[in-house]
């Protein structure tokens, strides 16, 4: 500083040899935030996919479970009216209840 302090011609401005580094450092900051911003918006998205699903799953086999239960305590001839046995009550392809419409749950 003192030696362009001594060279003629200088104003003494320094602040405006600075304002361009503090531009640019404000700029880098600010996009620096909005990336952060959103990688933290695609991870809360991702999580609440990821519990979502989760959930769904779960109510899934709880309604399985629950049909189980039920046609566990029928009789074998009720069953074969049914077309099941006793067997395959028990047979994880039996109870997919995904695509069912809810009004015929």
């Amino acid at each position: 500083m003192t030696a362009l302090r001594n060279c003629p011609g200088h104003t003494g401005l320094t602040s405006i040899d600075h304002e361009p580094r503090y531009t640019l450092w404000h700029a880098t900051g600010a996009h620096r935030a909005f990336i952060l911003g959103e990688v933290l918006g695609a991870a809360l998205v991702a999580a609440a996919a990821f519990v979502s699903r989760t959930h769904r799953r779960s109510s899934e086999r709880r309604r399985a479970r629950a049909a189980r239960a039920v046609l566990a305590r029928l009789d074998n001839h009720t069953l074969r009216d049914l077309g099941l046995h006793r067997s395959e009550l028990f047979c994880s392809d039996l109870f997919v209840v995904r695509n069912i419409p809810a009004e015929n749950r």
